[in-house]
Order: structure tokens, then sequence, then C-alpha cells
């Protein structure tokens, strides 16, 4: 567990370093020769006027083409939009880690509620497999389940099941706090969906 802490810690600064080292070369190519290029403070126009590489007029004499000091800059401000994007990417997902109960200071972790409400469902004739996750808030939590049957199943009579037995549990387990739930069923071998 804390290896994966540390993992997603380091990527998270990698990330953020990329991105910004990213930005901070794109914007001195992106406002030099704009309006608001000659109202930026003197330390800027500084930092954009010293590196000969920073000019359009050095990149028209390297290239030939007036157009490439812009393609780099697209390519820059793209690649910094998508650093900047999978930072984002790395942040909380909206997954419930625990779950308080009716008793004050008492939780229940999250994966030993979506384990057990997972072995219930196999348990079941016809069900081949179960994925559960809890997401949304500890107080306002919605149970996703995806169930994969077999040809021999009937998504109506386990359906039945999830509703007047496991469901109806588990929010008497978690109150006073609401328990929403989506359930998706799918056959196994064409890979039709039932909602």
């Amino acid at each position: 567990m804390p290896v994966d802490r540390t993992r997603r810690i380091v990527n998270r600064l990698v990330l953020l370093a990329t991105g910004a080292l990213l930005l901070t070369t794109a914007l001195p190519l992106l406002v030099r020769n704009t309006v608001i290029g000659d109202r930026l403070p003197t330390w800027w126009t500084a930092l954009s006027g010293r590196g000969r590489w920073v000019a359009p007029q050095a990149w028209e004499a390297w290239t030939g083409r007036p157009a490439a000091g812009a393609a780099v800059t697209a390519v820059v401000i793209l690649l910094a939009l998508t650093a900047g994007g999978l930072l984002l990417l790395q942040g909380p997902r909206g997954t419930v880690r625990r779950l308080p109960l009716a008793s004050p200071g008492t939780v229940l972790e999250a994966r030993a509620f979506t384990a057990a409400v997972s072995s219930r469902l196999r348990a079941l004739p016809g069900v081949h497999s179960v994925r559960t996750g809890l997401r949304g808030t500890a107080d306002r939590a919605r149970l996703r389940i995806r169930v994969v049957l077999d040809d021999t199943a009937s998504p109506r009579e386990i359906l039945t099941v999830l509703s007047t037995d496991v469901l109806p549990e588990s929010r008497v387990f978690l109150a006073p706090h609401p328990l929403a739930a989506e359930v998706r069923f799918i056959t196994r071998p064409g890979g039709r969906r039932v909602r």
C-alpha cells in the first residue's frame, strides 16, 4: 500500500514539473509579438528576448518557413496541456474508501463492503463474475455493480434477488447514510448489456 502512494506522489510531481517546464517555455513564445507583449514586466521581456531560439526571426532563418515558430509553440502548448490533464487525472476520482456506520467512531472499509456484496452475488446460480465499486462520498455513496451472466442465467431473477435481499440489507447496514445503486448485467458470449 505505501508503495502505491509513493508512486502516485512521484507521478504527480513529475507531471507537475513537466507541465510547468513546458508552460514556461511556451509562454514567451506566445506573448512575444502579441498585444500584451508590450505590457509585460521588464524581466519577462528580457527572458523572452534573451534567447535567440525564441525569436521568430531565428526560427524563420533556421527553417526557411515563417510558420515554424507557430508550429513549435502549438506543439509545446499541446504537450503542456496534456501534462496538465494527466496531472488532473492523477487526483482523487471520487472513490469511497471508508464508510461511517451508525455507531459513533465506527467505520467500515469500502473494500470489505464491496467484497461482501460481490460474494453474495457470485453465489447466485448463473453468475459468472461480479465487479463492485463505491463512488461518491462517504455520506452519499453510490454502489456500482457489474454482473457477468452465463447463458443460462435470468437477469430478472438476479435483479429480484438484488432488489429484495442484497441492496436492502446493504442500505440497512449503512443507515442513516443513503446508498444508491447502479447495476449492469452483461451476458458472457455476446456481451449484451441489460440495465
